[in-house]
């Protein structure tokens, strides 16, 4: 249903943005595959959609997507590789690198620092070398 309102009436997820995004990261921390992987789609469609307006909650939808992808079913890291990719390609590429360093630098694992560290590349290639 977030997924359709996302696409056809922007402007109610707009307004709802900060609760929609604290409920779809309970459900990526689902222990369910199939429930965080469609949480995982709904963040890629927001992302595409609401573009900016995600810039208000980025740090704390990129931590907990980037802590779904320590986990070892390569299925849920190819989605959150496609949520990522989303992610950069349509928010604010400072927020999207700020999001991503304090989400994932320091992180335990090594599998979300180097996707951390891959998506922090695409940013600065994004960015270019007068802003970075």
């Amino acid at each position: 249903a977030i997924r359709r309102l996302t696409v056809y009436h922007e402007d109610l997820v707009v307004n709802n943005i900060h609760s929609i995004v604290l409920a779809l990261v309970q459900e990526v921390k689902n222990l369910r595959s199939q429930v965080s992987r469609f949480a995982l789609l709904t963040f890629g469609d927001l992302f595409t959609y609401l573009k900016k307006f995600m810039d208000v909650d980025l740090d704390l939808a990129v931590k907990n997507i980037l802590q779904k992808n320590g986990e070892s079913n390569d299925f849920i890291r190819s989605d959150v590789e496609k949520c990522m990719d989303k992610m950069i390609n349509n928010v604010t590429t400072s927020k999207a690198m700020l999001a991503l360093l304090n989400g994932g630098a320091s992180h335990r694992n090594p599998l979300v620092r180097r996707t951390t560290a891959q998506y922090v590349y695409k940013c600065c290639e994004i960015m270019g070398p007068g802003k970075l």
